[in-house]
């Protein structure tokens, strides 16, 4: 799976993360606070782990924010993610 910080926002670490939900590439990022990590589709929805709501809020809005930041950084991790797949096939 394919991670890259995108910011550290206070005390929460967001990460975009090209990988697998239930066996499909879905676009999402991770949030990352202390002890606690969830997975957030670009369409502002939890899709895993659980958090307080009060910081559950606070990522969405964020997340709403920087939404043209993770969707490019998105089609750029599934671009690098193809490449990866070619040069592998063509060695």
């Amino acid at each position: 799976e394919t991670i890259h910080l995108i910011e550290q926002s206070g005390s929460i670490n967001y990460y975009i993360q090209f990988g697998k939900i239930q066996n499909l590439y879905y676009p999402h990022f991770v949030a990352v606070l202390e002890d606690s990590k969830i997975k957030v589709a670009l369409d502002h929805t939890l899709i895993e782990g659980s958090i307080s709501p009060e910081i559950l809020n606070e990522i969405f809005q964020w997340s709403r924010e920087h939404n043209e930041i993770l969707h490019s950084e998105w089609e750029m991790a599934v671009k690098e993610k193809k490449v990866n797949l070619y040069l592998k096939k063509a060695v």
